[in-house]
């Protein structure tokens, strides 16, 4: 087992429960209202400014241009892609766009966005990547079971089939593969000790993005 599976692995009961959450499943079923996933996605704006630093943290962490890349691409993603996914569906919900980072954040997302600068802040790149890697692995998680459960509904949605479009696309899950596969560069250097740091990072992240379903 390669070192990302062993920690998905540890995950997977968390990642299991945000698939079968009722938001998840609302936004499947395309019963979800707008007030929630509006509230959802002014929340996830903030959230995603704060998960383009962190990633540009990890840059500044890079040794070799290969990984430098690679995570260069993955912050032009979230900038010009979920950024503006996001910043476009609240509007269209009567959120104002231009006072969205100004939003006062709720306790799961400011608590989320705080455990992610300090912890790219304070920590390696392994550090860096790992506290990354659980979101768009999760949601990537619950895309797949979402999409086996059937998703038709939910994709026919005015407002968030656009966003269930997405995140059940290749682009979405292509930056999870990119991070997985700079973890499992690393693996050999990872003592016993990393892997249970890494192991708990990545469980506090997969714990606050099953919360942040939680909030409103």
């Amino acid at each position: 087992m390669s070192l990302i599976d062993e920690l998905e692995k540890s995950v997977m009961p968390i990642w299991d429960k945000m698939a079968e959450h009722p938001f998840m499943q609302g936004i499947r079923e395309g019963t979800l209202s707008d007030e929630q996933y509006g509230f959802y996605v002014a929340q996830n704006y903030p959230y995603l400014f704060y998960y383009a630093k962190a990633v540009a943290m990890a840059c500044q962490k890079c040794e070799d241009v290969k990984t430098l890349k690679k995570l260069t691409w993955i912050f032009q993603q979230v900038v010009n892609d979920e950024l503006d996914l996001n910043y476009e569906n609240a509007q269209k919900l009567g959120y104002k766009g231009d006072k969205l980072l100004n939003n006062r954040m709720s306790p799961e997302i400011f608590g989320y966005a705080n455990y992610l600068i300090k912890t790219a802040y304070e920590g390696d790149l392994a550090d860096c990547i790992m506290v990354l890697y659980s979101c768009p692995a999760s949601y990537a998680y619950v895309a797949k079971k979402l999409k086996n459960q059937g998703i038709d509904k939910g994709l026919m949605h005015p407002q968030y089939g656009p966003w269930l479009k997405y995140y059940t696309s290749y682009d979405a899950d292509e930056y999870r593969k990119i991070m997985a596969g700079i973890i499992d560069e690393l693996e050999d250097a990872v003592s016993d000790e990393k892997n249970e740091r890494m192991k708990n990072i990545m469980t506090a992240a997969s714990q606050y993005d099953y919360m942040c379903l939680e909030m409103g």
